[in-house]
């Protein structure tokens, strides 16, 4: 039998330091708070 593909999405929140200053995540996403991120998982 062949493995199936299951497509998945979650949203990851993106925080700040406690400084205040941009993680390197936050700045390659533009500054934002939380991001949708695509995920594929191969099952069998």
């Amino acid at each position: 039998m062949g493995a199936t593909m299951r497509l998945g999405q979650r949203k990851t929140i993106i925080r700040a330091f406690s400084s205040g200053e941009s993680s390197v995540s936050a700045k390659l996403y533009g500054d934002v708070s939380e991001v949708m991120e695509r995920h594929r998982h191969r099952r069998g």
